[in-house]
């Protein structure tokens, strides 16, 4: 009797893991191979990604109101202009001081920053919305056994969604260089020598740090 019992028992057993296998089920011998679809239970969560490109974006994005709002110069650097529209109303306008190269060029690489940090925002939101169209992580390029740097969070992002992830870095790093720089050309614009050659040398120790 104990011996029929046990044999119920395997039988039960093995038809239950032929429906798991033909249902789609875990393999007990079964691996991915290199590149191979990932079954459906062991595709990844983006979470990590989006939680990358997302840091990379709000980064982005508070470089980009520092450098609009350094837009508005102080009153002593600028000259405003009034003019007469009709009788009850006139239009101002302000510009950096003339003859001042200096100046003039601190607004052109602010702006700059403003524009490549605008961009690297803009990519990476476009970037946030193809993580989640549900086509992250259903390849595999490694095995359990054998781990691929590519399966991770950054190597997805570098090869996977490497047009996107590498233009919203670059221009990020085109803004930090920017930004950089206005900032050594209004120290001297506005102050003389003795306070722009400290802050030069901090700027230039920073970006070598960077």
């Amino acid at each position: 009797m104990a011996s029929l019992t046990e044999g119920v028992e395997s039988l039960t057993t093995l038809v239950s893991g032929s429906l798991t296998t033909l249902l789609g089920g875990e393999s007990p011998s079964g691996s991915l191979t290199e590149g191979s679809p990932a079954a459906t239970d062991e595709q990844e969560s983006p979470d990590r990604a989006i939680g990358i490109v997302s840091e990379l974006k709000s980064s982005a994005a508070l470089f980009a109101a520092f450098a609009f709002g350094a837009l508005n110069l102080p009153g002593t650097l600028t000259i405003s202009e009034s003019r007469v529209t009709s009788a009850a109303s006139s239009v101002s306008t302000s510009r950096p001081v003339p003859d001042s190269d200096l100046l003039q060029a601190f607004v052109v690489l602010d702006a700059a920053t403003f524009g490549f940090m605008l961009i690297c925002v803009v990519v990476s939101q476009q970037l946030l919305y193809r993580l989640g169209d549900g086509t992250y992580g259903k390849l595999r390029f490694g095995t359990e056994d054998a781990p691929d740097a590519r399966d991770s969070a950054l190597g997805r992002l570098t090869t996977q969604y490497g047009f996107e992830f590498r233009m919203a870095r670059l221009a990020f790093g085109l803004g930090l260089v920017a930004i950089l720089l206005a900032t050594v050309v209004k120290t001297w614009a506005v102050f003389d020598s003795s306070i722009a050659f400290p802050v030069t040398s901090v700027i230039g120790v920073s970006s070598a740090a960077i």
